[in-house]
């Protein structure tokens, strides 16, 4: 048959920043890819990419496993948007059934992406199939990659040179055009400068709603965030991890600046509060790099809207989860919702 181009979409953006990507491929149907795009900060710098037959586990920091494809000098273009490299050295040829892992690298902290399910299909298109792999925060070509999964933020570029099996058990997940995603967003303002590793702080609601999100304020790159939550208030309970749930972590979490909300990722699961109620969170960094305002009393509802309210609370002035709760504090930052 004649070869059918087609360009392979992994764009469910993150904006965890890191060095560069692991991650495997696996195909229905006789293909040969030729080329790729990356998502980046909107900066300038040096990108390679390999690539191996089978996976990338067991060769991560093995670089006689890996073929050279493409060096590149690139300018990104920011959140949500592609940089293309350009053509491989040469096309890979890739059969109905087998599999094939890549390793993209950036000279610099630069390329972004998105946390995720380890080992799970992150994308399909009927031909292709992208899995959730890992990503690499230290410089060099052939290095461990963070613990955990991450998605891949990318194009690839191929044509189709044979029909697709038609294995059930091989086929990849067809991914529906996508839905607009639709939120609320409270934001608190009451912009400070004193700098903390996280926030106390309640929300209540006069309506149903469920929680899907959050903004900080900080000028400084956020090497892990963490978001604790409990059903009910937080007050007397700061130092008691056994009341709270973790709801999400986040690493390389790059900063929109000083009186700027900084979005962290939408929740993988959204967190219902029921009218009349209230919920409890705590959003604490690794380093002392959020920035809040002190405002007292604690308990104080520092915004309002549609019936949703943020009240303020005491700071975290200690790295450890759960051992530091001082001062009156308003959050910087926002809610978002969904009714």
């Amino acid at each position: 048959m004649q070869c059918l181009d087609a360009n392979f979409y992994a764009i469910n953006w993150g904006i965890s920043i890191g060095y560069g990507y692991f991650f495997d491929v696996t195909t229905l149907a006789d293909v040969r890819i030729s080329g790729m795009a990356v998502h980046g900060t909107a900066s300038s710098f040096g990108v390679e990419v390999y690539y191996k037959r089978g996976t990338y586990a067991g060769s991560e920091t093995r670089s006689g496993d890996w073929t050279l494809l493409k060096t590149a000098s690139i300018s990104a273009l920011g959140p949500t948007r592609l940089a293309d490299l350009g053509d491989f050295i040469e096309e890979v040829f890739l059969e109905a059934g087998a599999g094939m892992a890549f390793r993209v690298v950036a000279t610099r902290k630069a390329l972004l992406g998105r946390p995720a399910t380890n080992r799970r299909e992150q994308v399909g298109d009927g031909v292709l199939s992208l899995f959730v792999g890992q990503m690499t925060f230290d410089a060099g070509t052939f290095v461990a990659g963070q613990e955990g999964a991450y998605a891949w933020n990318g194009l690839l570029r191929y044509c189709q040179s044979s029909d697709a099996l038609p294995v059930p058990s091989l086929s990849p997940t067809i991914t529906a055009p996508p839905v607009e995603f639709t939120f609320v967003q409270l934001s608190s303002g009451f912009y400070g400068i004193s700098s903390v590793y996280g926030n106390y702080f309640d929300v209540r609601a006069t309506r149903d709603i469920t929680i899907v999100g959050f903004c900080v304020h900080t000028f400084s790159l956020l090497n892990e965030v963490k978001i604790y939550t409990k059903v009910g208030g937080y007050a007397n309970h700061e130092r008691d991890p056994t009341l709270w749930t973790l709801a999400q972590t986040q690493s390389g979490v790059l900063p929109s600046g000083f009186r700027e909300l900084t979005d962290l990722e939408i929740l993988s699961k959204g967190i219902p509060t029921l009218a009349g109620t209230r919920r409890a969170f705590l959003i604490l960094s690794s380093t002392r790099t959020l920035l809040t305002q002190t405002l007292s009393p604690n308990g104080v509802g520092i915004v309002s809207k549609q019936g949703v309210t943020i009240y303020s609370g005491p700071a975290a002035l200690a790295r450890q989860e759960f051992s530091s709760s001082l001062g009156a504090y308003a959050f910087n930052g926002c809610v978002k919702y969904q009714v």
